[in-house]
């Protein structure tokens, strides 16, 4: 019997939109951020990245909306592990949020910047703020795996989507979870990481919008 189909399909646009969300915010903001005189010209585009922004916020909102939405449907197979998806989407969303506020602080040192005050160390903070946001993103995507690990053996184990997907996504969580690891210990690599379970999701998200889940 399949559980009901709004539901499903709600959940499988909310995981495909990320990949407009914060891939169109995060590019609107790096247009700004990565010319060379940043700090000077980012007054003349304040509202390109105030959209940027406001974009990745929404990301978060459609993360937490994930786990909210998910939990009847894996509570009847484990409730700590609805739970425990519930709590690793909504850190996720908190933790990519703050890192959105860091980015919008960068506003005011631009505003501060061309007023003619911390000249000196405007630059300094405006890295910082980057900073911030990149270690935020980082823990946030740790929290998502961590959660999702658990997700997906119980999508695996009572067939609630083919085996093979199931098996895929938790491959993807684990390998984008090495990749955060080793973030932290300074390899780039997360971008590479994240691939598998970026196109995972959207896999998941498509078939939930045409098959939706099976109870």
């Amino acid at each position: 019997m399949m559980t009901n189909r709004i539901h499903t399909r709600l959940i499988g646009i909310l995981f495909i939109l990320p990949f407009f969300f914060y891939g169109g915010g995060n590019a609107l903001i790096d247009s700004v951020l990565q010319a060379s005189n940043y700090l000077s010209v980012l007054p003349q585009h304040k509202n390109m990245f105030i959209l940027g922004a406001l974009l990745m916020l929404l990301n978060s909102l459609d993360v937490a909306a994930i786990g909210v939405l998910s939990f009847p449907l894996i509570a009847k197979h484990s409730k700590n592990t609805a739970y425990g998806y519930m709590i690793g989407r909504i850190a996720e969303a908190m933790l990519a949020a703050v890192g959105v506020v860091s980015l919008l602080c960068i506003m005011t040192i631009a505003d501060n910047t061309s007023s003619g005050g911390l000249s000196g160390a405007a630059e300094m903070l405006a890295v910082l703020a980057q900073k911030a946001n990149y270690w935020l993103y980082q823990t946030a995507m740790m929290a998502l795996c961590v959660g999702s690990i658990g997700f997906c053996v119980i999508l695996w184990k009572f067939h609630i989507i083919p085996a093979a997907l199931a098996l895929m996504m938790l491959v993807g969580y684990i390998v984008l979870l090495l990749g955060v690891i080793l973030e932290f210990f300074g390899y780039s690599v997360g971008v590479i990481c994240s691939v598998p379970g970026g196109l995972c999701e959207i896999g998941f998200g498509a078939w939930l919008l045409v098959k939706g889940m099976r109870e």
